[in-house]
């Protein structure tokens, strides 16, 4: 297929002992969707601990858990946090996404190693100076938005012009969106402020879901 569908926004803890199951569970459930890819994200806020560092690792294949398998080894399946691909190719990404205001913008550019062990990383900006600098300076992949209330800053079309020069992406996310209709009707005048800032480029729509039952 030319085109391919990732979901880059489902919601998991880093914590190696939360990680495998609950990771397939959600892969798996993209999969029969689908899907082609995956990112495990982590919500923080600052600060984060100076040792923080990302521990999630990928789930196995089932075919690569049966190439590995060596008689009585495997009386155990753990098919519940292995990915049943049947062949196909899923790529697993990890993210993290750090909320920040005013105050937290210094941390926030001073956390390369953190920042670094994630493939992606995403900025939730909360107040306008935290916005203004997301999309004009911050190293950051995504900016995501809580788009289910008012916004406390601006949409300033110029902002978000600099931001998609820079290669930044802007986050909709539908899970919330999806649990009440006051926050679906402020999610859907946030999104088109942002959608005709942006002019339609550099939109990336993601589901923000903890549980399987949240994908669509």
């Amino acid at each position: 297929r030319a085109m391919k569908f990732h979901d880059l926004n489902v919601v998991v803890d880093n914590d190696p002992a939360f990680g495998p199951i609950h990771q397939a569970s959600m892969a798996n459930f993209l999969i029969k969707l689908g899907y082609d890819g995956i990112a495990y994200n982590v919500m923080a806020t600052p600060p984060l601990e100076k040792r923080h560092r990302c521990s999630i690792e990928s789930c196995k294949s089932e075919e690569a858990a049966e190439q590995k398998k060596a008689g009585k080894n495997l009386t155990r399946r753990s098919g519940s946090s292995l990915l049943r691909l049947d062949g196909r190719g899923f790529r697993q990404l990890t993210r993290i996404t750090v909320t920040i205001d005013d105050s937290d913008i210094g941390y926030f550019e001073g956390s390369g190693p953190i920042l670094n062990s994630y493939d992606l990383v995403a900025v939730r900006p909360v107040s306008e100076k935290a916005f203004d600098l997301s999309c004009r300076v911050l190293r950051t992949d995504i900016i995501s938005l809580d788009l289910t209330s008012r916004l406390p800053f601006h949409i300033r079309p110029t902002l978000v012009s600099a931001a998609v020069a820079r290669g930044v992406f802007f986050e909709l996310c539908y899970t919330h969106a999806l649990r009440d209709a006051g926050a679906r009707r402020q999610a859907l005048t946030n999104a088109d402020m942002i959608v005709r800032a942006a002019k339609g480029r550099n939109i990336l729509v993601a589901s923000g879901a903890a549980q399987p039952t949240e994908l669509r």
